[in-house]
């Protein structure tokens, strides 16, 4: 068991679904197959049914693993998220028969910050829309994105969000009919306490960060925002040519 998962301070059960995060995210369980039994499990990582199970219940809560009855534990497959002109992530989920959920933490009229003042083009402390949101997919968190709009332009935003979660659909509340991707920056990073916390992954865990700028038809920034994703959950494929990605029938 020592060659396996080493010695430490954490619980036993913590060890064993640490190797097991790793020997998913390796590939040594792809997405989509079923681990070992339980008792082949048992036998592996020399622990009790209790102690197995703890740590399979945790990979469960982290989204990487889900239980089928009758059947046992497979290796939950990444949403892949494409980034494009036309970033939705109802138009990702389409044919996965997924559900997506976005739950509202905080909203409030705030001077724009530096960054965000410079991708709206306003004035830098003009009053903007600060909202903050978690995202979540078949109830496993994916991302925890902070947005930002301009109280200019986007008057009685606060009460148009609350009744509607749709960002396309709010902007045409405006009279502004689609939107797109003006540009979009990401690099990788450890997660802060805080949002390991949230988004419910080990602490210092890797995350991607996200910043980008979505903009009307004819390049007049509408919202700039920053996004933290859940890296062993979410895998971001950027469409070649004709909005196709590796894989997809071309004809």
């Amino acid at each position: 068991m020592d060659a396996i998962l080493g010695s430490g301070r954490s619980p036993l059960w913590a060890r064993v679904a640490d190797d097991l995060r790793r020997a998913i995210l390796g590939g040594t369980y792809p997405p989509g197959s079923q681990l070992p039994n339980e008792q082949g499990l048992m036998q592996l990582y020399r622990v009790s049914r209790n102690t197995l199970r703890r740590a399979v219940a945790e990979l469960e809560l982290r989204g990487l693993l889900r239980t089928e009855q009758g059947r046992g534990s497979f290796v939950q497959e990444r949403l892949d998220y494409a980034l494009g002109a036309r970033t939705r992530l109802t138009d990702n989920l389409l044919g996965t028969g997924l559900t997506a959920k976005r739950r509202l933490r905080e909203m409030w009229q705030v001077p724009a910050s530096p960054e965000a003042a410079e991708a709206l083009g306003i004035p830098l402390g003009d009053p903007a829309w600060r909202v903050v949101s978690l995202q979540c997919v078949d109830g496993a968190e994916i991302n925890i994105a902070t947005s930002w709009y301009s109280a200019r332009r986007f008057p009685d935003f606060d009460q148009r969000r609350q009744q509607e979660e749709s960002v396309t659909r709010l902007f045409r509340s405006y009279g502004i009919p689609d939107y797109v991707r003006a540009w979009t920056r990401l690099f990788a990073r450890r997660a802060t306490e805080a949002e390991a916390r949230a988004l419910r992954q080990p602490a210092a865990s890797p995350v991607l960060e996200i910043h980008k700028l979505d903009a009307a038809p004819d390049g007049t920034p509408l919202a700039y925002g920053s996004g933290v994703w859940a890296a062993d959950r979410v895998q971001l494929v950027v469409p070649g040519p004709g909005g196709t990605m590796m894989g997809e029938d071309r004809r």
